[in-house]
């Protein structure tokens, strides 16, 4: 077993290969920051560059809303950088949705006492009627 002063020295090893990528993201998401409007910039982060094709992780479905409307913005931004100068398409996920469990409402059964109290109340309203 090698020491892992040697491993992180080999330039060619899987590990020294995923910590540049790392960087690389790193740098690649502060430099998306930098371009989105504060606000926005606080739910998207950088996902994934393949060939001419940006992709950002957004918080959720109301932030994709608000971050697809940013994109024409975005590219104009983003081309100046030179990391994505060959942007030319800009697409969004969704990294985290919460899931929503909703309480089935329970059919409830009014009391003798009640549904003779509504029968009583609604005959009043009829003879009030006439």
């Amino acid at each position: 077993m090698k020491p892992i002063i040697q491993i992180l020295e080999n330039n060619n090893s899987t590990l020294q290969k995923l910590i540049a990528q790392s960087e690389h993201t790193k740098q690649y998401n502060r430099l998306l920051q930098l371009v989105l409007e504060p606000g926005l910039a606080k739910h998207c982060q950088f996902a994934r560059l393949e060939k001419n094709t940006l992709t950002v992780a957004v918080d959720s479905p109301a932030w994709a809303t608000r971050f697809r409307y940013a994109i024409p913005e975005l590219k104009k931004n983003i081309s100046a950088q030179p990391e994505f100068n060959m942007v030319k398409k800009i697409r969004y996920i969704i990294s985290q949705q919460e899931e929503v469990y909703e309480k089935k409402a329970k059919k409830r059964a009014m009391s003798q006492a009640n549904a003779e109290l509504w029968q009583d109340m609604l005959k009043s309203l009829k003879k009030q009627k006439k």
